[in-house]
C-alpha cells in the first residue's frame, strides 16, 4: 500500500508540472464556452466632507475624494488537467492622496494593485495540488505570495502544504505594493472533520510563516530599536462544535520573532440554552492596522493595539420581538485608555412576517476620554430586489473638562439588483456635533457573469439581528 500511495503522489506531481507547461505553451487550449468562468467587475465613487465651526490650521474644510475599481476573472477546467486561472486587479484614485513637498499641497495619487495572477492545479480527486504566480494562501492567513505552493491531501479530512516566494509588502496594511517585496516561506496543516452529523464539526488550521523585509535590518536612532527584522509568525484557526447548541471559535495571529506578541486574536463561545435564551462571549486583540480599519468615524485618537471582551445575551419574547443585553470592556495598549459599555436593545425581526424590521436601544458607556449616554434606533427593509437600512444614533458626551457635546449620527445604506447580473449599492453617513459636521457617501455598481446558473437576486428577507 505505501508503494501505491507513493506512485499516485508522484503521478500527481508530474501532472502538476505538465499542466503548467501545457498552459504556458498553449497545449489544451479551448474556447470559453467549454470551460467554467466567473467574472466580476466593480466600480464606485467615495466623497467625504468635514466642515469645522472654528478654523483648524487656517481652514474650516477637510475633504476627500476617491474612485475605486476592481476586476476579477476566474477560469476553470482548463486543458486536460482541469487547471484554474485567476486574475484580480484593483485600483484606487485619490484626489488628495499624495503630498507635494515643493508646494506643499495634496495632489492626486493612484494605487494599482494586482491581487491575484495565478495558475492552479486543484486536482480535486487526487492527492497533490499546487499553484504558481501571485495568490493568497488562505490556510496560512497570507494575503499574497509571489511564488509557488505545493500541497498534499493525506485523507478526505487532512491536508498539508508548503509555499514560498516573495511577499508584496503593504502600505498601511491596505495596498499591495508592486515594487517592494521581501522573501517568505511557510508551511500549513489543515484538518476538517467530515462528520456525517451536521450538528457536530471540528476544524483545525495551523501555519508557520517566515518573512524577510525588502530592506536590511537597521537601528532607529531615536528609539534604539532594531527595525526591518525577519519575522516568524504563527497562525491558528480552530472551530469546535461538540453538539448543535454549543460552538467554540478561535483565531490567532502571533509574532514569534523577533519579539513575541499577539498581533490579532479572536476567541468566541456561542451557547443556546433553550429556544428563548442564547449567549455569545468573545475576546479579541487588534493590532494598530485592524484598529484603524474598525475605528468609529469620530475617533480622533491615534491607532493603538486594542484588547476587548464582550458578553451578549439574547432573550426571545415571542415570534418577532427579542431583548439583547450586552456588556463590553476594552483597553488601548498605547495610552491605557479604557472603554466600558452596558446596553439593552429591543429587536423586532420581520414584523408580522413581512420585509420590515426595527430595533431600538440605550447604552451607558465610558468611551476612553468621555462618559456617554447613547440612544440608537433603526429600520431595515429587505426584499428580493432591495435592501435598505436606516440607523439613527444620538449621544450625550461628557468630557474631562466638564463640557458636554451632543453628536447626532445617521447611517443610510441601500443595495439593489437591477437584474441577475447587475447590482448597485449606496451609503450615506452624516455626523454633526458642536465642533464639526461630517458627510460621507459611497455609490457603486457591480457586474457578474458566470457559466453557472445564477441565483435569484434575493432569497428572502434578511433578519434584523444580522445587521
Amino acid at each position: 500500500m505505501p508503494q501505491i500511495s507513493k506512485m499516485v503522489a508522484s503521478k500527481d506531481i508530474l501532472r502538476f508540472i505538465w499542466s503548467i507547461l501545457g498552459l504556458a505553451l498553449g497545449v489544451g487550449s479551448q474556447p470559453l464556452r467549454a470551460m467554467d468562468y466567473h467574472v466580476r467587475a466593480l466600480g464606485g465613487v467615495y466623497q467625504s466632507s468635514e466642515t469645522y465651526k472654528d478654523p483648524v490650521d487656517g481652514s474650516t474644510k477637510n475633504d476627500a475624494q476617491a474612485a475605486l475599481g476592481s476586476f476579477y476573472l476566474d477560469l476553470r477546467q482548463l486543458g486536460p488537467a482541469d487547471n484554474q486561472f485567476t486574475f484580480e486587479f484593483r485600483d484606487r484614485y485619490d484626489s488628495f492622496g499624495n503630498l507635494d513637498q515643493d508646494q506643499p499641497r495634496l495632489v492626486v495619487s493612484t494605487e494599482p494593485e494586482v491581487r491575484q495572477l495565478v495558475l492552479r492545479y486543484p486536482n480535486i480527486k487526487g492527492s497533490v495540488y499546487g499553484a504558481v504566480g501571485r495568490f493568497p494562501v488562505v490556510d496560512a492567513a497570507t494575503i499574497s505570495n509571489d511564488g509557488l505552493e505545493l500541497g498534499y491531501r493525506a485523507t478526505n479530512s487532512l491536508r498539508m502544504g508548503v509555499f514560498g516566494g516573495l511577499y508584496p509588502e503593504r502600505k498601511d496594511g491596505n495596498t499591495v505594493l508592486l515594487s517592494e517585496e521581501g522573501a517568505q516561506q511557510g508551511v500549513y496543516l489543515d484538518y476538517d472533520d467530515k462528520s456525517s452529523r451536521r450538528d457536530v464539526h471540528t476544524y483545525i488550521g495551523s501555519a508557520i510563516v517566515r518573512r524577510e523585509p525588502s530592506q536590511k535590518a537597521s537601528v532607529d536612532p531615536l528609539s534604539a530599536e532594531v527595525t526591518n527584522q525577519a519575522r516568524l509568525l504563527s497562525y491558528n484557526n480552530i472551530v469546535f462544535q461538540p453538539w448543535a447548541n454549543s460552538r467554540w471559535t478561535g483565531l490567532t495571529l502571533i509574532d514569534l520573532a523577533p519579539k513575541p506578541r499577539a498581533q490579532n486574536l479572536w476567541v468566541s463561545y456561542n451557547q443556546r440554552y433553550n429556544a428563548k435564551l442564547s449567549s455569545n462571549i468573545y475576546l479579541l486583540r487588534l493590532d494598530p492596522t485592524e484598529y484603524e480599519k474598525q475605528r468609529d468615524i469620530r475617533d480622533r485618537l491615534g491607532a493603538s493595539p486594542l484588547t476587548r471582551a464582550h458578553l451578549l445575551f439574547k432573550q426571545s419574547l415571542g415570534k418577532t420581538p427579542a431583548l439583547w443585553y450586552d456588556v463590553a470592556y476594552g483597553v488601548r495598549s498605547r495610552d491605557k485608555l479604557t472603554r466600558q459599555q452596558f446596553g439593552l436593545r429591543l429587536v423586532l425581526s420581520r414584523i408580522n412576517g413581512g420585509p420590515l424590521g426595527a430595533h431600538v436601544g440605550a447604552w451607558s458607556r465610558k468611551n476612553y476620554e468621555t462618559k456617554d449616554t447613547i440612544f440608537k434606533g433603526g429600520l431595515n427593509y429587505s426584499s428580493e430586489k432591495y435592501d435598505v437600512s436606516l440607523v439613527q444614533q444620538y449621544i450625550i458626551e461628557k468630557h474631562r473638562d466638564g463640557k458636554t457635546s451632543t453628536p447626532l449620527i445617521t447611517d443610510l445604506t441601500a443595495g439593489w439588483f437591477f437584474n441577475r447580473e447587475v447590482m448597485g449599492t449606496a451609503s450615506l453617513e452624516y455626523a454633526v456635533d458642536e465642533k464639526v459636521t461630517i458627510v460621507s457617501g459611497l455609490i457603486g455598481i457591480g457586474l457578474r457573469m458566470t457559466s453557472d446558473q445564477l441565483t435569484p437576486p434575493g432569497t428572502g428577507h434578511r433578519p434584523q439581528e444580522s445587521l
